[in-house]
Parts: C-alpha cells; sequence; structure tokens
C-alpha cells in the first residue's frame, strides 16, 4: 500500500515473474479512474463486466456513471479484495 500525492492510497503488487507493479496513479488515481470511464464505450444498459477490483477507483465511477447497468467484477485475489474494503473506495457499494 501507498500513499499518493493526492493523499489517496494506491496499491502495489508483486507480479509472478518478481516484477513490482502499481495498480493506480501515484499521482490521483480518483482522476485516472474518472479519464479511464470518460474513454470507456458502455451505454449503460446490461451487464458490464469488469476484470480486476484494484482497490475500487473505477468501480466507484462506473456506478456513478452507469446507475442502471448491473457490474460484475472478477478480481483473480482475495486479499486485493479485502484491501479494498479497509483502504478502498469500494464501502456503499453493493456486494
Amino acid at each position: 500500500m501507498v500513499t499518493t500525492k493526492s493523499g489517496k492510497f494506491s496499491l502495489r503488487v508483486t507480479c509472478d515473474n518478481g516484477s513490482i507493479k502499481t495498480l493506480h496513479s501515484l499521482y490521483d488515481p480518483e482522476a485516472e479512474a474518472t479519464a479511464v470511464v470518460d474513454a470507456f464505450r458502455f451505454d449503460g444498459r446490461g451487464i458490464l463486466v469488469v476484470l480486476g477490483l484494484g482497490l475500487g477507483y473505477h468501480l466507484k465511477e462506473l456506478v456513478q456513471r452507469f446507475p442502471e447497468a448491473e457490474i460484475l467484477v472478477v478480481e483473480a485475489m482475495p486479499g486485493i479484495y479485502e484491501l479494498a474494503k479497509e483502504y478502498g473506495v469500494i464501502s456503499g457499494l453493493a456486494g
């Protein structure tokens, strides 16, 4: 877990090959999530499948933008879900 320049959290993970990846912007993960969703093409209807939860910044933005959509999140690492509950922005979102 790292604190970003905006005071929010980002997550660093070690991949199977030993490389370290940061899952969110080290500057402003909320602005990054907004930019990602801005570039996203979805009409807000139907089911949206999201691969990867991270700390949930993109999920929060998707829920706000597409309140009628059914959103299914697939996260392969249970530990990330636990960290997202503790440090992320997913509180208040349906489980």
